[in-house]
């Protein structure tokens, strides 16, 4: 009996139903809501940063401000170049395909960099992308894609100019926001740098700790996938140590209440019982029981 191509089909796209879609890079959608925060976060608060910078450099007075025109010279051209390898890395790192073998993707390296070690030629399996990732580390949300071997250096590097991206906008803005104590420039300048510290602020804090959480791996000589690994191991060692610590005191306390009943046992067996009608009639009045 033929089979219908219909029912051909269907039994060939069973496989891609069940896993569902795979991921190839982090410009696929559905984008993420940490992706879309991360995005707006970077792009408002570099554009309150600008146009701060250039209202206080409009505004200052000729040769009479001399140190807040070449601090706002100075960190703009520095936010520039800063922003300019953040995007490139940050380009690099989402549009690459982590699946790929490096060969084919970066035969080079990215930047000269090349990632070698026995740490990166681990395959895993990321189950939020489907698919195995050569040396992945861990799955960014913020990115929406895996980071592994061929885009861990593009990932750092977004790290690092992400930090000092919002390091260098914190600092200005207050720098700038103590200066106008005394040279008031208006209103919109002002909403422009209060802006920038409310939006850059909470950022810094955040790329700090990534930072220095891989910062630290590195220290440790493992990736993010081994040390979840290793802190169940360790999570799962204490919960079995206070198991077996609970089973030792419950042994111990049936022992202890078994020995009590021994003895118990053991004194009660040690009673004599005299009979009423054995006694005396002067000797009733005195106790039955005689230890």
């Amino acid at each position: 009996m033929e089979q219908s191509p219909r029912s051909s089909n269907s039994n060939s796209d069973a496989p891609s139903s069940v896993l569902g879609h795979q991921r190839h890079n982090g410009f696929e959608r559905p984008f993420s809501r940490d992706q879309v925060v991360s995005w707006l976060g970077h792009s408002l608060s570099a554009l309150s940063f600008y146009v701060a910078a250039v209202s206080v450099f409009l505004s200052t007075d000729e040769g009479s401000n001399n140190t807040v025109t070449a601090m706002t010279i100075a960190a703009v051209a520095v936010h520039v170049v800063n922003s300019t390898i953040l995007v490139a890395s940050w380009r690099s790192c989402e549009s690459i395909d982590p699946a790929a073998p490096v060969e084919d993707a970066l035969p080079n390296g990215w930047c000269g960099v090349r990632l070698d070690g026995p740490r990166w030629e681990k395959t895993r399996y990321c189950a939020l992308c489907r698919k195995a990732v050569p040396g992945l580390d861990h799955h960014c949300t913020w990115l929406q894609t895996c980071i592994g071997k061929a885009n861990y250096a593009q990932f750092f590097a977004v790290a690092c100019t992400g930090t000092l991206q919002f390091v260098l906008q914190v600092a200005y803005a207050a720098l700038s926001l103590w200066w106008l104590h005394s040279h008031p420039l208006g209103y919109v300048v002002e909403g422009c740098l209060v802006a920038c510290l409310v939006l850059s602020v909470p950022c810094m804090f955040m790329y700090f700790v990534l930072l220095g959480f891989h910062l630290w791996l590195m220290v440790l000589g493992y990736g993010t996938y081994e040390w979840m690994l290793r802190r169940r191991k360790e999570q799962r060692a204490k919960v079995e140590a206070k198991k077996k610590k609970k089973e030792k005191a419950g042994d111990a306390d049936e022992s202890s209440s078994t020995s009590t009943r021994e003895s118990v046992a053991i004194e009660s067996s040690s009673h004599t019982v005299v009979k009423v009608d054995d006694v005396h009639p002067e000797e009733r009045d005195r106790e039955v029981t005689v230890l």
